[in-house]
């Protein structure tokens, strides 16, 4: 199990960095209609991206170390 938990790590790091962009990507729409433009973000979205990106660095940091250790 030892050998497959670096791999898990990575694997999850990834996701959760794909997950983290996409939702930080889809918090924000704007509307422009001639001269007037209208934008709205919502905030409970983006601060849920920045908490799966920050997993994301430390699945990613943690695989990495287990992969480099013997």
């Amino acid at each position: 199990m030892k050998s497959y938990l670096p791999v898990i790590l990575l694997v999850a790091g990834l996701a959760f960095g794909y997950f983290g962009y996409t939702s930080y990507a889809d918090s924000s729409a704007s509307l422009s209609v001639g001269d007037v433009s209208v934008s709205a973000t919502d905030e409970g979205q983006r601060s849920q991206a920045y908490i799966l990106i920050g997993l994301s660095v430390l699945f990613l940091v943690s695989g990495a170390v287990l992969v480099t250790r013997k």
